[in-house]
């Protein structure tokens, strides 16, 4: 699962629209589960997140890559986006990361905190 998101402000004040992708390899069911995960149907943390947004313009299926090497990744979903990331490093040289993040999915949990040297969408 993958988005592509326009955030109008203050990320934390929703309003976003954004096209939810699911990896094309995903059942009818689990297409319908996530689906409903995210549009904020089963509650949870997800749902919480879910409500940020304003619009969901569209759910699509596509092939989802992802790959993460010390810290450092590629990402394609399709033929609309493509991105290459690289982690902005902390002093002891790891990669920067965010705990407790209030956007992030997963409470408690560690997101690398990175910049595209690459980018590309193509999905208006």
């Amino acid at each position: 699962m993958a988005c592509a998101t326009f955030i109008p402000g203050n990320i934390l004040q929703g309003n976003w629209q954004g096209v939810l992708y699911i990896d094309e390899r995903a059942t009818d069911a689990q297409f319908e589960a996530l689906s409903s995960v995210y549009r904020g149907e089963r509650g949870g943390p997800v749902a919480d997140f879910a409500h940020l947004f304003g619009k969901i313009v569209a759910i699509e299926r596509a092939p989802i890559t992802f790959d993460l090497q010390g810290g450092k990744g590629k990402l394609s979903i399709g033929t609309d986006i493509y991105a290459e990331l690289e982690p902005y490093w902390n002093r002891s040289g790891a990669p920067a990361v965010l705990v407790g993040s209030s956007v992030s999915t997963t409470p408690c949990s560690p997101a690398i905190i990175s910049k595209a040297s690459a980018y590309r969408i193509r999905n208006p």
